[in-house]
């Protein structure tokens, strides 16, 4: 199931949500648009490498790389994807809770991301970048606020409404088992940063369920 759209948007500018999209495709166009060694450059002083964290190499601090490393994307498909979801997820939630709140939930589930990542893979060196884990901290908070409104999804090869909670727990289960299948074979495990990605489902549940009393009903 690919979500499409969001059938009921929100009465307001999701401006926080927007900002984020425009961010990470111009930050993706400019670091493409380099030479190898700048870009190279560029990719080694934001990802998030966990084996950094005990080696004394790191420079930038221990976990400013959870932050900046959500504005990079390794490809076109990276970017789409990721862009896909936080555009299609994002509206709802940032009506709920609000341009401050919104953030700061999409900035902490990237953070724990990252704990998770490096608390599952400690001595990774493979640079990790994407927005996954912020997105799916919102992913998660549209799980909490409107589980039951639907989403338009790509269902095999016809459009279906879907109430939120299928393609969102469908994702869950796809991350699940692609965490499983990394520990079990570490050099799968090293195409995607899957730890990071449940990491920061949980960390939006968590603060999406906090916060359940008080988002605005749109």
């Amino acid at each position: 199931m690919i979500p499409l759209w969001e059938p009921n948007p929100s009465h307001k500018t999701p401006w926080v949500t927007w900002s984020i999209l425009l961010a990470c495709t111009v930050a993706f166009a400019f670091h493409r648009t380099r030479d190898p060694f700048t870009q190279r450059e560029w990719l080694e002083s934001m990802a998030f490498v966990p084996a950094l964290l005990d080696s004394g190499a790191e420079t930038f601090g221990p976990w400013a790389r959870a932050v900046s490393s959500l504005w990079l994307h390794t490809s076109i498909a990276h970017l789409a994807v990721n862009m896909l979801y936080l555009w299609v997820f994002g509206d709802r939630v940032e009506a709920a809770l609000g341009p401050a709140r919104f953030i700061a939930l999409y900035l902490s589930a990237g953070f724990v991301g990252a704990i998770a990542q490096w608390a599952t893979t400690p001595a990774a060196n493979v640079p990790m970048v994407g927005a996954s884990a912020a997105i799916a901290g919102v992913l998660a908070a549209r799980l909490v606020f409107y589980p039951k409104e639907p989403i338009a999804v790509l269902n095999l090869v016809k459009v279906d409404r879907l109430p939120a909670y299928m393609p969102i727990l469908g994702w869950f289960i796809v991350q699940a088992v692609a965490t499983y299948t990394a520990f079990r074979n570490v050099a799968i495990g090293r195409t995607a940063a899957n730890a990071a990605h449940l990491g920061g489902f949980f960390a939006g549940l968590a603060l999406a369920w906090a916060l359940r009393k008080s988002v605005r009903d749109e």
